[in-house]
């Protein structure tokens, strides 16, 4: 198994390797996107234009509607030379950087902006899976294991149902950055130069901080920190000294990624997430025992990849879904069994988080995670993330222990027919996988139901049991280890393409976003102009791929000034959902909103507006009366608060301001000498000349957010709310140049922190700096005997 010093763990990589530009290839050449963006078929007005058809994965919309347009915009903030702060396409304008998901500062960010946005983002989710993959190896490999073990577990790891179906979310940046935590970490404990380790803690521990999820963060820290609390439990009396490094080396990683969490945690403090999380009870629950059953058989009720059935795994694909190969669940059982006596608190630890992380998805321990804080408002099913960590970790362990734990039994089965039926079970696995290939969505009628679950899928699972069987008796029984590990090598790199293979779709980039004639005449006609769809009509978020600006959005931090608004605007809103999706608004509304057009269906005009173009199955009309973006108020009335502004509002009354601490009135202007030139807007930034012969109450119709300052002439003063959602500025009569920029407090907060953070960091590395020997008495690995 050796050519020319190369090893077995080399060959397995190199195979993996293979297997990736094979299936990917065509992504890796740029000729296709993994952004889902044929998704948009399915709504007005692409269903309507030539081509149509329907998308390949329905499950993975939210990275079509929410962080594909976050990285358009935040590409063209940057090229601009602007940090990406606020985002004006959507929601009447919204914090970006402070609404965490965007992932400003994530290093999978940085790497797609090299390329055009289809194209980037598809490199960074590929990305993704060698960054968790490597990280999982060399987590193994400073635990001691071999080359053989450490390749099979970063494949296992980087295939794994956690890192293939969140792959377009941040979810899966945060997941994988995690197994370099715990390499870090475990070099720490075991090697020389621990202030080197402990810098290389920090880093990662920021990075997956900044890596746009602070849920995911919030899960795998927990269980790094119950990883690490057994790791230094287990050292005796010397265990506080890791854990105290452990903990300042946590507390400074948290202050570099200050500039992303501080206004991330000041935007919190203007939504409602808390209260929604705490009574969405579904967003909590466990998940039913039976979907147990994905850890065999992922797609036994369908795959939304393949089949586009999402549902099949209850509450849907992505939330019940635990899956990391039949070879790695075989290879974890044997670690357990081989590797407790050579490292019993390694495997301890990593049973313990494995073990709790299962209890509390599936149910055995769900309650316990109520008592514990932030933790109960998060959903708590995504710890399949830390199972399938822990299990492929106990997998690279098992196939190490079974090239050093072999033995030979008197009277054996001879190995070559039991090792020939493994690679024939493996075999057959390729065959399915060809067929797949070339049947696709007909593959789940291609063999009779079995109990409701799918013929097809049952045999593969058959297939791989025998194969890891016939591998675990070659290994164990026959004694020839080398020839089983390569055999789980083989298994491993199948199993994962069969399951990462088909899920994400490769969409040509003709598609990313897809042609309409009716966007094409928005993009000629609205210009600067606000617009909205109605249903799913030109499906929300999606106007930031063409330019455009749509006063609907999603957000997972979404302003309740807006839902309070728009559900005055609209009976029919949804306010549950963290988004606005408009039926059968008020024409006034819009026109008080600014909203120059709207998006129907082609047999409905909304009342009060006029058709102006139909075309792809939709018809575009103008709505009468449409404010401007920025405007001088005819008439104001003043409210205390934003309750008393909700009773006040009234699309064709005067603007209703509410008050703010200086007390200030606004003036309402009552001369025909005003007028407002928007002299420029972009980003997070706004400039208006104003010209009044009385002093004025200037009205912006863009989402009030505190972060926002406003000078007039070059010096500064207040900006308020108006009309519940947007801004309002008093200016003095004359001619005035208006500047509005949005520079939050929190920020300049964040970047003192961070820069205290880099500081503090550079101390330690530079100061702290004391070599350790491996014989040195303060080597923590040795007490772990």
């Amino acid at each position: 198994m050796r050519v020319r010093g190369w090893g077995l763990g080399t060959w397995i990589s190199i195979a993996a390797a293979a297997a990736f530009v094979l299936i990917w290839h065509q992504v890796l050449l740029g000729q296709r996107s993994l952004v889902g963006a044929d998704l948009l078929y399915q709504a007005a007005p692409w269903f309507g234009s030539p081509g149509a058809h329907e998308g390949r994965n329905s499950i993975v919309s939210d990275p079509v509607q929410e962080f594909f347009p976050w990285l358009v915009t935040v590409r063209q903030e940057l090229l601009a030379g602007r940090l990406p702060l606020w985002d004006p396409s959507a929601l009447t304008g919204r914090p970006l950087l402070a609404n965490h998901q965007s992932a400003v500062f994530s290093p999978f960010t940085w790497l797609a902006l090299w390329f055009p946005p289809a194209i980037g983002m598809s490199v960074a989710m590929l990305a993704k899976l060698w960054v968790g993959g490597i990280g999982m190896a060399v987590f193994m490999r400073i635990l001691g294991v071999g080359g053989a073990g450490a390749a099979i577990a970063g494949i296992s790891y980087a295939t794994s149902s956690f890192m293939v179906v969140w792959l377009g979310w941040p979810q899966s940046s945060v997941a994988a950055l995690m197994p370099w935590m715990f390499a870090a970490f475990e070099a720490y404990l075991r090697r020389g130069h621990r202030t080197r380790w402990l810098v290389v803690l920090v880093v990662v521990w920021a990075l997956q901080l900044l890596a746009g999820h602070g849920e995911t963060s919030l899960q795998f820290g927990a269980a790094f920190g119950l990883y690490a609390l057994v790791r230094c439990l287990a050292i005796g009396d010397s265990g506080w000294r890791p854990l105290r490094d452990l903990i300042l080396a946590l507390v400074l990683g948290t202050a570099v990624a200050g500039i992303q969490l501080i206004p991330f945690v000041d935007n919190l403090k203007e939504t409602t997430i808390f209260a929604d999380r705490s009574t969405d009870r579904a967003v909590v629950a466990r998940l039913e025992f039976r979907e147990i059953r994905t850890w065999l058989i992922p797609n036994a009720t369908g795959n939304p990849g393949i089949d586009t059935i999402w549902n099949g795994n209850r509450p849907n694909y992505n939330e019940a879904t635990g899956f990391a190969g039949i070879g790695a669940l075989f290879l974890a059982v044997f670690g357990v069994g081989w590797q407790w006596r050579r490292e019993p608190s390694v495997v301890t630890a990593l049973v313990t988080i494995g073990l709790v992380s299962f209890g509390i998805v599936y149910g055995p321990l769900h309650e316990l995670a109520a008592y514990v804080p932030l933790l109960d408002l998060t959903a708590t099913r995504r710890l399949l993330a830390v199972v399938c960590f822990a299990v492929t970790a106990l997998a690279g362990l098992g196939a190490d222990a079974l090239l050093t734990q072999s033995r030979r039994e008197e009277g054996a089965t001879p190995a070559r027919p039991v090792m020939v039926a493994g690679c024939s079970a493996v075999l057959g696995l390729v065959i399915m996988g060809l067929i797949l290939r070339r049947i696709g969505i007909g593959i789940d009628r291609l063999l009779p139901t079995v109990s409701g679950l799918f013929g097809f899928w049952i045999l593969v699972a058959v297939l791989s049991v025998l194969a890891a069987g016939s591998f675990v008796v070659t290994g164990t029984r026959l004694r020839r280890a080398r020839w089983a590990v390569a055999g789980f090598g083989a298994l491993v790199i199948v199993e994962g393409a069969l399951f990462a293979g088909p899920f994400n779709p490769r969409v040509p980039l003709s598609e990313v976003p897809p042609h309409s004639s009716a966007v094409d005449w928005l993009k000629e006609h609205a210009g600067d102009r606000t617009i909205v769809g109605l249903n799913q009509a030109l499906a929300p978020e999606s106007a930031t791929l063409f330019g455009l600006h749509d006063a609907r959005g999603v957000d997972p931090l979404i302003n309740p000034r807006l839902i309070e608004f728009w559900s005055k605007a609209d009976p029919d809103l949804n306010p549950a959902w963290r988004m606005i999706i408009l039926r059968r608004p008020g024409a006034d509304w819009l026109a008080a909103a600014g909203v120059a057009y709207v998006v129907a269906d082609r047999e409905y005009t909304l009342p009060g507006t006029v058709a102006a173009f139909t075309a792809d199955g939709v018809t575009i009309a103008a709505v009468p009366g449409s404010r401007p973006f920025a405007y001088i108020a005819p008439d104001t009335v003043l409210a205390e608060d934003m309750t008393h502004a909700l009773a006040l509002v009234d699309p064709r009354g005067p603007v209703v301001v509410e008050r703010k601490a200086d007390g200030g009135p606004l003036a309402a202007g009552r001369s025909s000498g005003q007028h407002v030139t928007v002299r420029s807007r972009r980003g997070g930034e706004i400039d208006l000349d104003v010209e009044s012969d009385v002093e004025a109450t200037v009205v912006i119709l863009q989402s009030f957010s505190s972060g926002w300052r406003v000078w007039i002439d070059g010096r500064p003063t207040a900006v308020y709310p108006a009309n519940v959602l947007f801004q309002a500025v008093r200016v003095p009569s004359g001619s005035h140049a208006v500047a509005l920029r949005y520079r939050p407090v929190s920020l300049v907060r964040g970047a003192f922190v961070t820069g205290a953070g880099v500081l503090g960091l550079v101390w330690w590395a530079v100061y702290r700096r004391r070599p350790v020997s491996l014989s040195d008495p303060g080597n923590f690995a040795a007490r772990d005997h």
